[in-house]
């Protein structure tokens, strides 16, 4: 067998990627990499995927509870207090959730990682 592979199954006959039989999942495992062809089509090129980062801000702002909703804590909480009533001071206590049309753009911005 060459460096392309086995003859008509292409790139994946020489460079398999799939977990063995005994795993739970039948789909396609790959790490992060992903084989191309090079112009020519003689060899295969391994290119890197890009990671989806985690931004920081968005992780020490929001939390993303077990059933996908996002926790945050409310704005106005942090100073001038001496000028909110009782009840305003009582309402902005705690967390709340994030209204939905917003939670898949946080989730995005965690990449998975919440605590």
């Amino acid at each position: 067998m060459d460096i392309r592979g086995a003859p008509g199954r292409g790139i994946g006959a020489a460079f398999s990627l799939k977990r063995s039989p005994s795993a739970s999942s039948s789909r396609p495992y790959n790490d992060g990499f992903r084989f191309v062809t090079d112009p020519l089509g003689l060899k295969p090129v391994i290119e890197i995927m890009p990671k989806q980062k985690t931004h920081k801000g968005v992780k020490k702002r929001f939390r993303v509870t077990a059933s996908g909703k996002v926790k945050h804590r409310q704005a106005g909480t942090s100073h001038l207090a001496a000028r909110k009533t009782h009840k305003q001071k009582r309402m902005l206590r705690g967390t709340t959730t994030l209204a939905t049309q917003f939670t898949q753009q946080i989730k995005t911005a965690l990449a998975g990682n919440s605590y």
